[in-house]
């Protein structure tokens, strides 16, 4: 009997083996892919988090409208691609802490919803609706401000920094850029910016709106230098 079911055990388990290898195969190909391209791999978690994860930009629009989906997400990932890159790079390059991080976090917040999307300083702008009309002071919606710029600073920017080092140990400390890919980075997020407060709300937006958030971006970057 012992002989038997031993003999049994043994022809059994060559049958386990190569069904785990065939189930983490695929697996392991697309972590040593991920490996390979921390980039890639940075700009699947943002804007995969702010966005998508929390239905701000819909995916059932793949299937309901596809034309819809593919913008969204060429203008998502032209605004918080470049975005975390860039202030990965500065910190990397500056040697700076995640206080650092967090005020960049808010410096993104404000080109995007401030100048992007004027979601900040323009009641009517149509991402905010009805809530742009409430907490204005000195031309800006405190509203909104509290409740935006701590998402972007969070989810947008630190989480996906603090998750590439934990998924991906060897990119800790290490620059990910050249500086002709800094200029290419800072250039796509520059177009993208202004291709979207230009289509979307120029019209909507008076004078004053573009002047306010150009020198409330630069003075929290200014800050987290210090």
């Amino acid at each position: 009997m012992d002989d038997s079911s031993s003999r049994g055990d043994a022809s059994a388990s060559p049958d386990v083996g190569p069904q785990a290898t065939t189930t983490a195969g695929p697996v392991q190909r697309l972590f040593s892919f991920l490996r390979a391209h921390p980039i890639l791999c940075l700009l699947i978690l943002t804007p995969g988090i702010p966005e998508y994860l929390s239905s701000s930009s819909p995916v059932y629009t793949i299937v309901l409208n596809p034309p819809q989906f593919v913008f969204q997400l060429a203008a998502n990932l032209g605004l918080y691609g470049p975005g975390v890159l860039l202030i990965r790079e500065a910190i990397i390059r500056w040697n700076k802490g995640w206080g650092s991080v967090l005020l960049l976090g808010a410096a993104y917040g404000i080109l995007e919803e401030g100048i992007a999307l004027s979601t900040l300083f323009n009641p009517g702008a149509g991402p905010v609706g009805q809530l742009g009309y409430f907490g204005h002071w000195l031309g800006v919606s405190w509203v909104r401000s509290a409740g935006i710029l701590p998402v972007h600073m969070i989810f947008s920017i630190s989480i996906p920094i603090l998750l590439l080092g934990l998924a991906l140990p060897a990119t800790r400390g290490k620059s990910l850029l050249s500086r002709r890919g800094i200029v290419a980075v800072a250039a796509i997020l520059t177009a993208d910016v202004a291709s979207l407060f230009w289509s979307y709300f120029w019209r909507s937006t008076s004078g004053w709106v573009l002047p306010s958030s150009c020198r409330a971006s630069p003075s929290w970057a200014g800050w987290s230098y210090r």
